[in-house]
């Protein structure tokens, strides 16, 4: 075998037990990221997305969602949402919370969708129609 094909094979070699480590480094990354998902912050990013989702909001709308884990056991997280919605010059602010015992997505959804609705009672929908208006930025619905 010429001295070309034998330096053509040992580089393809290395190149496959590279190849091959990637992979196998590549599967126990997976591993580690499954073994720290933690279902509590994701029930909170769930909660916070409804919230936002339900109004509308984005990146160009004043509104904000927080979420605090306050316990968690075998029956589930209480967790404590607080949105927010801000005219264009922050001088009226809507704040409204409510806490929930979150065991399953449907729960964080529903949570959401609550705090969501009580920033409506109190004038969101309003806040928000002037805002878009001013920005000319189209809602979601349109």
């Amino acid at each position: 075998m010429p001295s070309e094909r034998r330096t053509s094979a040992r580089y393809h070699q290395a190149y496959v037990t590279r190849w091959r480590s990637y992979q196998s480094s590549l599967h126990s990354s997976n591993q580690t990221s499954t073994d720290i998902h933690s279902w509590e912050t994701a029930a909170c990013v769930l909660a916070e997305r409804s919230l936002l989702r339900t109004l509308e909001g984005g990146c160009q709308v004043p509104v904000a969602a927080t979420t605090r884990i306050e316990s968690h056991d075998a029956a589930g997280a209480s967790i404590r949402l607080t949105g927010r919605v801000l005219n264009l010059d922050g001088t009226k602010c809507l704040e409204s919370e409510a806490v929930a015992v979150v065991l399953e997505d449907s729960q964080a959804d529903a949570l959401g969708r609550q705090v969501a609705a009580m920033l409506i009672e109190q004038g969101a929908a309003q806040i928000l129609h002037e805002v878009l208006a001013a920005s000319s930025v189209p809602r979601a619905s349109e």
